[in-house]
């Protein structure tokens, strides 16, 4: 499944990430580049194997593997390959999980360490040196990303609400082994950059801007889609399918007759969507988290192990097998379905290949795709492309040496790069290919959703185009044909 849907780099949060992890040449200025052991894995995997996407989404990859390993010891230590096989085929096929282990993502790194560490949490508490290694994992899950504290405080309210004797330690543990780790970093920061508190800094720069749904309108009334998006969500999840909606309904209804440790498992999983959904990031004024499933990732292992005890149990086992297929089912379309998550970067990889073959030409692109460019080029500038000096730039991750006034792009740029999936969100640059685009030298052929091959004749809908082509126009020098291109 990691296979078919890789996703590779998506010209987003991972651009951050393997910048910043290829070059180390500034304290991080953002909670992209303070993620600190994310980043060094992605480090090692660029040195080891590389800049390919798939070198640098291998990371994500191994944690992903050890979250399903995780998932299948837990069934096969109930003494049921039967549970094992409903969970592995659910976390084989979960939409969130297969795309957020097929990027460049910490958070995915994060919930590697996460699923260990609980495995290891709700099993061995007693026995002293498996709970000290669930400590330090669950440590280094928050350092890897800090999103990870507020999985532990659910897991941790959750345990001592079912079994406070039993785990208040490791509780206790775990609290000590994330202040040791976190004080790590810290003395790290300090002596590489000499900026001890670069983490926190970065974090609090995050929490500082508005929302984009608010409890309250602007008028002080409550914003009905404030509380409606997390149901919405979770009632027609492209994350999750309708796994997560049926673990909560029925872990709900037969909580009593669950195990202990899945007791925790179900109680950490409606803890932390509840605080994921209407908590806050801080807890000295409210800030509500964006809406992004993906923060529910490290839900993985709870929902694969309940998914199996719950609904793939044997009992009437016409109607369970077909409950479990369904759910399976429903995942694999909702893939299938998948939109433009990452489709900007394969044009510009085609675009890439363009200016590789041509280097003789001068070629101009937007900002957006001079970032992908950058990175996909083994985090290097291409010499022969160039931006405009008057497109945004804040975003640009090289030095700003290869930007042109528009007046000397019209003097020595030979063709524009034209990627319809970045070009969008640069209205200069959409200008200038109105006023000076000329004619077509490299086209390539668009791509649609995977669904389209089960069902063609869904190609006939604008929705089903994936990725439009990846266009290189010769650039017009002459002020006649600029007349011509103005209409005049």
């Amino acid at each position: 499944m990691r296979v078919v849907f890789f996703v590779g780099l998506t010209g987003s949060d991972d651009l951050r990430y393997v910048r910043f992890a290829a070059t180390w040449d500034r304290v991080p200025v953002n909670t992209w580049e303070a993620r600190l052991l994310g980043n060094s894995l992605t480090s090692l995997s660029m040195a080891a194997f590389g800049t390919s996407e798939l070198a640098l989404a291998l990371p994500s990859l191994l944690a992903s593997a050890v979250t399903l390993a995780c998932v299948l010891y837990w069934c096969i230590r109930r003494q049921s390959l039967h549970y094992a096989w409903c969970a592995g085929m659910l976390v084989a096929v979960l939409p969130l999980d297969v795309e957020m282990a097929t990027t460049v993502s910490p958070h995915t790194v994060m919930v590697g360490f996460m699923s260990l560490g609980t495995l290891l949490f709700i099993m061995h508490p007693e026995v002293p040196r498996l709970r000290r290694t669930a400590s330090v994992l669950l440590g280094l899950g928050f350092v890897t990303h800090f999103a990870g504290v507020y999985y532990l405080a659910a897991l941790s309210t959750a345990a001592l609400v079912v079994d406070r004797h039993r785990y208040l330690r490791p509780v206790m543990t775990t609290v000590a082994a994330c202040a040791i780790l976190l004080g790590i970093e810290i003395a790290f920061y300090g002596v590489s950059f000499g900026e001890p508190l670069a983490r926190f800094h970065a974090c609090m720069a995050e929490t500082g801007y508005v929302k984009p749904i608010m409890p309250h309108l602007a008028d002080g009334s409550w914003n009905p889609e404030y509380f409606l998006w997390p149901v919405k969500n979770l009632l027609f999840s492209k994350a999750f399918g309708v796994a997560l909606i049926l673990v909560l309904a029925v872990g709900l209804i037969r909580i009593r007759s669950l195990e202990s440790g899945e007791r925790v498992l179900m109680l950490t999983t409606l803890l932390f969507w509840l605080w994921m959904s209407f908590g806050s990031e801080v807890p000295w004024r409210y800030v509500g988290f964006d809406r992004i499933s993906r923060f529910l990732q490290p839900l993985t292992l709870a929902l694969g192990v309940l998914f199996a005890v719950l609904i793939g149990t044997r009992r009437r086992w016409w109607f369970t097998t077909s409950l479990v297929t369904c759910v399976l089912v429903v995942c694999v379309m909702n893939l299938m379905g998948g939109g433009r998550w990452g489709q900007n970067v394969h044009l510009t990889k085609e675009l890439l290949e363009y200016a590789d073959e041509n280097p003789g030409q001068t070629l101009l692109a937007d900002y957006r795709t001079l970032n992908e460019l950058y990175v996909l080029n083994g985090v290097q500038r291409v010499p022969n492309v160039v931006g405009l000096t008057t497109d945004h730039t804040s975003r640009l991750l090289n030095p700003a040496e290869r930007l042109v006034s528009e007046d000397e792009a019209v003097q020595r740029v030979d063709a524009i790069l034209v990627n319809a999936m970045n070009e969008r969100h640069s209205p200069v640059l959409r200008d200038f290919v109105d006023r000076h685009a000329g004619a077509i030298l490299f086209e390539t052929k668009p791509l649609y959703r995977h669904i389209c091959l089960l069902i063609p004749p869904l190609r006939e809908h604008p929705w089903s185009l994936r990725k439009p082509p990846a266009i290189v126009r010769a650039c017009r020098h002459d002020a006649a044909d600029e007349k011509v291109a103005r209409g005049e």
